[in-house]
């Protein structure tokens, strides 16, 4: 987007809201989330909300989410989670969680920031070539930390349980999605955090599961560790918790999203 103002010779502010056009309706498209993603571009990246921006980030959002909801239908990315609704005796242990997830992030960006500056003076391709060595050792050792949010989902949803198999996916996928931002490997980090956030969510699920004698919430503390990673990892609780909202399709995950993000952006 900002190519194509640059192309046309436009001033910089309207280049500025052009990138921001480009932003929100790719994370529109990729996640179906097309509210999230104007929220996302005026809280992170334009840090304003006045009409004249928010017009044509908003449209550019909607297109994004047309074309996706035309050629892949309009499915839920977190279908596959069982979210139900969760008592308050739940929300002291959210807190915790909060703080836990705030932690991570914390200890995320502080070691993104300290990679990047490592090798900021490498050449792009001795970067990459090391990013890809690194990325093959892990995946060969952790198969199942490759991908983004759809792996974890899936594991998630099968291994709720498995706090072995959990943990190393998050350890893995930390890993990779650290030495993959940090040596310049073009991409995103919302998927990425998203499946971290997944996995970390399903894993703290294990100590309330054992308490009531089931793994039924475990698919609620999935997306609530979602919500709760990206809001500190990135500083984006409003867009983390619209996106919440727009991907569970449940009311009742508002309240203890609320208290989970929350508490995970003051700490991180």
């Amino acid at each position: 987007a900002s190519t194509l103002g640059k192309y046309l010779q436009l001033p910089y502010n309207s280049i500025r809201i052009l990138a921001g056009c480009g932003i929100a309706a790719g994370i529109s498209a990729y996640f179906n989330t097309p509210l999230a993603a104007v929220i996302f571009v005026m809280e992170v990246v334009l840090r304003e909300y006045r009409v004249h921006v928010f017009i044509p980030i908003m449209l550019s959002s909607v297109v994004g989410a047309l074309v996706t909801q035309i050629v892949f239908g309009s499915d839920r990315e977190l279908a596959l989670l069982n979210i139900v609704s969760i008592s308050g005796w739940h929300i002291p242990y959210l807190v915790l969680c909060g703080v836990v997830f705030g932690a991570i992030a914390f200890v995320f960006n502080k070691n993104m920031m300290r990679l990047i500056k490592l090798f900021k003076n490498w050449p792009l391709i001795l970067r990459l070539c090391l990013a890809a060595l690194l990325t093959a050792a892990v995946g060969y050792v952790i198969p199942h930390a490759m991908g983004s949010e759809t792996g974890a989902i899936y594991y998630a949803v099968n291994a709720p349980n498995d706090i072995a198999l959990l943990l190393t996916i998050f350890i893995g996928k930390m890993l990779l999605t650290l030495f993959a931002l940090g040596l310049g490997v073009p991409g995103g980090v919302i998927g990425p955090v998203f499946g971290i956030g997944i996995v970390l969510g399903t894993l703290l699920a294990i100590v309330p599961s054992a308490i009531i004698g089931d793994n039924s919430i475990a698919g609620t503390y999935a997306v609530l560790g979602m919500a709760g990673l990206m809001a500190a990892t990135m500083h984006a609780p409003l867009a983390a918790l619209v996106a919440v909202m727009e991907l569970a399709h449940n009311p009742g995950i508002i309240v203890p999203a609320m208290v989970v993000i929350t508490t995970a952006y003051i700490t991180g």
